[in-house]
């Protein structure tokens, strides 16, 4: 599996209809990256940046996506950022991934899932704080002090 397979599972699999916003995008794969047991080549490289981990390479990979016709954009209005939604393509393209998945890794997409339904519910306050507590060196960069 390849990060952008990650990307794909996560935006495509269980409430695939509920967009993502770019935090939620960052902070899901790099908990993915820090906490699933996948291998460092499956997963994003993160630094320190204004609000915690972040990962330039997902915003290739989701512009890549949404060339291919896998994920669309959803304007935020009041913001210059857009959200993040599978296409129905995108849906079973993510279901065909996990179809060909051996054991241990539809185990990471399960999981996975779970941390979705998990960024999704905290508000974006408590998602930083969570991670910044995990990951204080992530936090030295923040802009955001809670």
């Amino acid at each position: 599996m390849e990060p952008r397979d990650w990307l794909l599972v996560l935006l495509g699999l269980a409430d695939s209809s509920e967009p993502l916003d770019p935090i939620r995008l960052q902070k899901g794969l790099f908990m993915f990256s820090r906490e699933s047991g996948a291998s460092a080549s499956e997963c994003y490289d993160f630094v320190p940046y204004d609000y915690g981990p972040f990962s330039v390479a997902i915003y290739g990979d989701l512009d890549a996506l949404y060339e291919a016709g896998a994920v669309e954009r959803l304007p935020t209005p009041g913001y210059t950022w857009d959200r993040y939604r599978s296409t129905a393509a995108g849906v079973a393209a993510a279901q065909l991934l996990v179809d060909a998945m051996g054991q241990s890794d539809r185990g990471r997409a399960v999981w996975l899932q779970r941390l979705k339904q998990d960024v999704l519910t905290l508000s974006f306050r408590d998602l930083l704080s969570y991670v910044y507590r995990r990951y204080p060196d992530f936090a030295e960069n923040s802009v955001f002090r809670g």
